[in-house]
């Protein structure tokens, strides 16, 4: 679900209620009279349509210009090459080269389908390893709150590259720096396993970019919500997260999802459904990040000022948190049970707090390092 404008106030309610499953899995809400003669586009739009790439890509192509150059050409997926471990060579006239190349290929494929087991068992592993109980997970309502988190793209940049971690892992430090805040202003002890998190991971190639449907799988890190140097959060958050992409959590997560979309929808529906409903406490955040577009959008003659992403509510998680660039802007959106969570506008502001005190150090480094600099 997307949000364009200056709505973070207004996005609650209309967030609230589950979308009618007698008519298409979308809405479009038109919100009027917001100050200075601003208005506001608010669309929701179920998982099952299209992942967040994939509604952020479809939502551009609505502005005048018709979308243009988009941060997701940056993501590691796009990078990669759209090659399969299991396409057989092709035949030639030697056929020494080519049982040669069949053995590659059966080999390519072998590690990566081990690469993936590994990756299933240590997503499986995580989902049985339940932490510290926490208020973080639990019962939850039918009511929202909603708030945003609003920060310079060029701060995110700057920390990225004094410390050579990628913009995700300067927007989860700064989340882990917030919850480990709100956790100690509502009394409790943050513990290493406090914060284990589902990092939703685009496995969309150049050639999806701008198909709809999903393209998505899954890591399950633990962020260092035990930590208190901001510098030390960064670089455990790049180190756990460099650790999971490695292991095959991703390619394990693209198995889980591939056998989902095997099984017929009636069957696989049920069991989602309940695997939604069931008491979990191993998972206790939810942060994803989606790329919006590079320039700045018209709709209907009408500058976009800003986009604000609103994550859905789900595994009994009282939060979540996604993420979007968009122009120099880079949004947190943060929803949070009514009841079990009021204190939301505190996760945004110590968002913004996170990464302003991360770019002040990595300005302060930055001038240490200048030739004749004290």
């Amino acid at each position: 679900m997307t949000c364009t404008g200056h709505c973070s106030k207004q996005a609650a309610q209309p967030v609230q209620h589950r979308l009618d499953r007698e008519r298409p899995l979308w809405e479009c809400w038109i919100i009027e009279g917001l100050s200075d003669d601003r208005w506001a586009v608010l669309t929701k739009i179920h998982h099952c349509i299209a992942d967040g790439i994939g509604t952020t890509q479809m939502l551009a192509n609505l502005s005048d210009t018709g979308g243009g150059d988009t941060f997701a050409k940056s993501i590691r997926a796009a990078k990669e090459s759209d090659t399969d471990a299991l396409r057989l060579p092709p035949m030639t006239i030697n056929p020494l080269t080519w049982l040669s190349g069949l053995w590659r290929s059966a080999v390519a494929a072998a590690t990566a389908a081990e690469h993936a087991a590994v990756g299933v068992a240590e997503l499986t592993a995580g989902l049985l390893s339940p932490p510290p109980e926490s208020s973080l997970t639990g019962p939850v309502t039918t009511m929202r709150r909603y708030a945003a988190a609003r920060v310079r793209l060029a701060d995110m940049e700057k920390v990225s590259r004094a410390f050579d971690v990628t913009l995700n892992d300067v927007a989860l430090a700064a989340i882990t720096d917030s919850y480990r805040n709100l956790l100690l202003n509502r009394g409790e002890q943050p513990h290493h396993d406090s914060l284990r998190t589902l990092v939703p991971v685009s496995v969309r190639s150049m050639k999806d970019l701008h198909q709809i449907g999903n393209r998505v799988s899954a890591m399950l890190p633990l962020l260092p919500i035990d930590e208190a140097d901001a510098v030390k959060q960064l670089e455990l958050v790049h180190s756990r997260l460099t650790v999971a992409k490695g292991s095959g959590q991703r390619e394990g997560g693209t198995v889980f999802m591939a056998a989902v979309n095997n099984i017929p929808f009636h069957f696989s529906a049920r069991m989602i459904r309940l695997l939604t409903r069931l008491p979990q406490h191993a998972v206790t955040a939810l942060a994803t990040n989606v790329p919006g577009p590079r320039g700045r959008q018209t709709l209907m003659g009408r500058e976009v000022l800003e986009v604000l992403p609103v994550p859905p509510i789900a595994l009994q998680l009282r939060t979540g948190i996604a993420m979007v660039s968009y122009a120099d802007s880079f949004v947190f959106g943060i929803t949070g049970d009514h009841d079990a969570a009021p204190d939301v506008d505190q996760i945004a502001s110590g968002i913004e707090q996170g990464v302003a005190q991360l770019a002040a150090i990595s300005r302060a480094r930055h001038r240490r390092r200048k030739p004749g600099a004290a």
